[in-house]
């Protein structure tokens, strides 16, 4: 099985001390089509990960080493979305890009999860 890594590190500072939180991944592809029609496929990879408790005033490291299915890239963004608690956001430049899901999409979400489907 042939697979892509993205991997990065950065320093997360808090304006307020939070618990359990965690980021949403968003890695967002326009993949090469191989000749055929349309050209282009875009579409988008997330991956759920634990950033733990932030303090206010103290810097947390954050590393991340994800693998992903390997594809002929012509573009690609990574947005990193934060939550805390029982799926709160954590407002930043991105959250007004966020919307909210259904409870059966919020279900089908988990049950992806579970089953380690992207």
């Amino acid at each position: 099985k042939v697979v892509d890594n993205v991997h990065g590190s950065c320093v997360i500072s808090a304006s307020q001390s939070m618990e359990n939180v965690y980021t949403a991944l968003v890695l967002t592809l326009e993949v090469l089509n191989s000749g055929k029609s349309p050209d282009v496929i875009k579409g988008s990879i997330v991956r759920i990960l634990p950033v733990g408790d932030l303090e206010v005033g103290e810097e947390e490291n954050f590393k991340f080493n994800l693998d992903f299915p390997a594809v002929r890239v012509a573009n690609a963004n990574l947005d990193f979305y934060f939550f805390y608690g029982e799926g709160k956001h954590i407002a930043t430049n991105l959250s007004q890009r966020l919307k909210k899901l259904s409870s059966e999409q919020l279900e089908q979400l988990r049950a992806m999860q579970r089953k380690g489907v992207e």
